[in-house]
C-alpha cells in the first residue's frame, strides 16, 4: 500500500508548533505540543 498525503501541514494552527506526528495507521496528523488532531 502506498502512503500519500493530500494536504501537507507543517505548523499547528492552534499553537504554532512544528512538532507534528503523522499516524498513517489512523490517517491522522496530531500536534505533539497541544494534542490537536489536524487531519
Amino acid at each position: 500500500m502506498e502512503k500519500t498525503e493530500t494536504k501537507k501541514v507543517h505548523v499547528c494552527p492552534e499553537c504554532g508548533s512544528h512538532k507534528l506526528i503523522r499516524d498513517y495507521s489512523r490517517a491522522e496528523v496530531t500536534c505533539d505540543e497541544c494534542g490537536l488532531v489536524i487531519s
